[in-house]
């Protein structure tokens, strides 16, 4: 499989993170790849064809794809959970690394070029966290919960094969309670180190490689099982390079905040810090450590916990020093919240189906799934929202500075191009992260775009779904021709793909 097309970053993502999650948009984010049989192109048959008009108002769309994960059957105690603590606590830490990372980007060019993947990813999830907000805390949708699961209860109470069910929301009710108050410790124990440090990952990662394959597989950490070795081994043997100035600021930010929320007398601070300063640990670990060498670290996969156990590499003495709080935290998590909401949630479901059969749809979990709706605008602010963008709009749009400026390639062919072209559309088929990159049928079965984005409220779309607002955002096939024919010059890939 080899990749035959891809557009400029500054046109796949035009408009940068305050277009993000929005629209209007104008983008051409796609990229094309081609299969190879025995050093050949492969030829077959099969394929979606490309419409050769743009879409209107009103077509009909399908999405074909897998979408990754929704949570439309959790209770209200889990919502007001997520509403109350799990996401303003989210907000104000990563709005607080999006100020470190955009001060650090600032004091030279290679510093600006390092840090903007995690600039990416923290500024993206602070838009689709907002959105997820937004949706809890304006709108219909809690008095529509709480209105659908005061019924529900009513409902199952008065079916005596059913009524034992109840008391299942209660206990999950109970396990959110404790999931309060241990959510801060977990992600700044658990989840933060490893999410933003790569050198962290690495260390966290080869030391519980060491002590995880030592166990029967079911016993393991989930991440540690036979099945995800190979995965594992990649991530821990990764050639990524590693940039220590960006590591040092980013542990220097993590180790601040843990003393912040856990407090200066907490135990698991005092066993991770000890007397030192989060400057002086992270100016150590960072400086000492060899672990970003790609060739050592598979060195120590390869003669694992033997090997890793006699490292004594700092980060990786670090990483033991983390390990116990942070699996405690873990381990409490897992039996005291996890498991509680799992085992309720699968009764609670199962009365569900035998109280209201097929009237509603499990939850998504990357299983494959077809969407249908229709090509739409909708309102926003009082504001109506036409369905569709052009060529002309990306034009008008640019500035001539980032996030808004223009390829070369692009503005070389404005005269080229047919403004009125469409470029995006907007559709209400039922789509949720995990489905970018899923095609747009149309009514004759011809691809007529190609998912890239939500709009705002489709990020509500966790929690449940709004026909009048939540929008997939796609590129419209006859936008690909165009680019590719008079923008790019390569015609003969959009005459394949065209009838």
């Amino acid at each position: 499989m080899r990749l035959v097309f891809a557009p400029e970053e500054s046109i796949a993502f035009f408009g940068g993170d305050p277009d993000n999650f929005t629209y209007p948009r104008f983008d051409l984010d796609n990229a094309f790849v081609r299969i190879y049989n025995q050093g050949k192109p492969l030829v077959s048959p099969n394929y979606l064809k490309f419409a050769r008009t743009g879409v209107k108002d009103g077509d009909l769309a399908f999405v074909s794809g897998n979408p990754g994960r929704t949570e439309r059957q959790d209770t209200l105690a889990q919502l007001a959970f997520i509403r109350d603590y799990q996401q303003p606590f989210v907000l104000n830490l990563f709005s607080e690394l999006r100020g470190v990372l955009s001060e650090y980007a600032t004091k030279n060019a290679e510093a600006a070029r390092t840090s903007t993947e995690l600039m990416f990813g923290i500024e993206n999830s602070l838009k689709a966290i907002k959105g997820r907000q937004m949706a809890l805390t304006q709108g219909p949708l809690m008095a529509q919960k709480q209105a659908d699961e005061t019924a529900f209860r009513a409902k199952i109470a008065a079916d005596p094969k059913l009524a034992a069910s109840g008391s299942t929301f209660d206990a999950i009710t109970m396990a959110t309670t404790h999931q309060r108050d241990i959510y801060q410790r977990m992600a700044l124990l658990e989840r933060l180190p490893q999410q933003m440090s790569t050198l962290l990952g690495y260390a966290v990662g080869l030391n519980r490689f060491a002590v995880e394959s030592q166990k029967p597989d079911g016993q393991r950490l989930e991440e540690y099982s036979t099945a995800n070795a190979p995965a594992l081994r990649m991530q821990l043997t990764s050639p990524a390079p590693v940039y220590p100035a960006l590591e040092k600021t980013v542990l220097v930010w993590w180790l601040t905040k843990l003393r912040e929320y856990l407090g200066t007398t907490d135990a698991d601070t005092i066993a991770i810090l000890g007397k030192q300063s989060p400057d002086g640990i992270a100016s150590l670990i960072v400086g000492k450590t060899q672990l970003a060498d790609p060739k050592l670290r598979a060195k120590l996969v390869a003669g694992g916990a033997a090997a890793i156990n006699a490292s004594q590499d700092p980060l990786l003495v670090f990483a033991r020093t983390l390990d116990a709080p942070a699996r405690a935290v873990r381990a409490d998590y897992e039996n005291n919240v996890k498991a509680v909401i799992t085992k309720n949630a699968g009764i609670i479901a199962s009365a569900r189906f035998a109280a209201d059969g097929t009237g509603s749809y499990p939850d998504a979990t990357f299983s494959l799934r077809l969407s249908y709706g229709t090509v739409a605008g909708y309102t926003e602010r009082g504001q109506t929202i036409a369905p569709t963008t052009n060529f002309a709009g990306a034009y008008a749009h640019a500035t001539g500075r980032d996030p808004f400026k223009l390829p070369k390639s692009w503005l070389s062919a404005e005269k080229s191009v047919n403004p009125s072209t469409n470029l995006n559309f907007v559709t209400t088929n039922d789509i949720i992260g995990g489905n970018s990159g899923s095609p747009v049928i149309g009514r004759n079965g011809d691809a007529i775009g190609l998912i890239f984005d939500g709009n705002i409220q489709s990020l509500g779309g966790d929690f449940g779904y709004d026909g009048t607002v939540n929008r997939a955002v796609a590129v419209d096939t006859t936008a690909l021709t165009q680019a590719l024919t008079n923008i790019y010059h390569f015609p003969r890939l959009a005459h394949e793909l065209i009838p």
